[in-house]
């Protein structure tokens, strides 16, 4: 979510100018796709993850990847969930686990 920049974007949108409103803007699949990719080459690391989709902030990321995450339990896909940094139990993938991943999450 952000908000309105300008007065332009309140007009445009058909609201009244001067009032804060939050914009929601939904994920598009490349966002979604780099996500993925930076959960998987950051783990948890939420400021590299952000910089990976590139056009979202920290924040916004790791909301919506706490709801990737619940899908993925749901899908019964925990194995592609990282641990927690506390847990210290992540590392950065080697290339033949990432192609693999990559298959495995449809994303190559």
């Amino acid at each position: 979510c952000s908000w309105f920049a300008n007065e332009e974007d309140y007009t445009a949108a058909g609201l009244e100018p001067g009032r804060k409103r939050r914009v929601c803007k939904p994920w598009t699949s490349v966002e979604q796709a780099n996500l993925q990719i930076g959960i998987y080459l950051f783990g948890r690391q939420w400021e590299l993850v952000a910089r990976h989709v590139g056009s979202r902030t920290r924040k916004q990321t790791q909301d919506y990847a706490y709801h990737y995450f619940d899908k993925l339990r749901r899908e019964g896909k925990e194995g592609l969930i990282p641990p927690e940094l506390s847990e210290g139990k992540w590392r950065a993938p080697n290339e033949q686990e990432l192609k693999q991943w990559l298959k495995e999450t449809g994303l190559s």
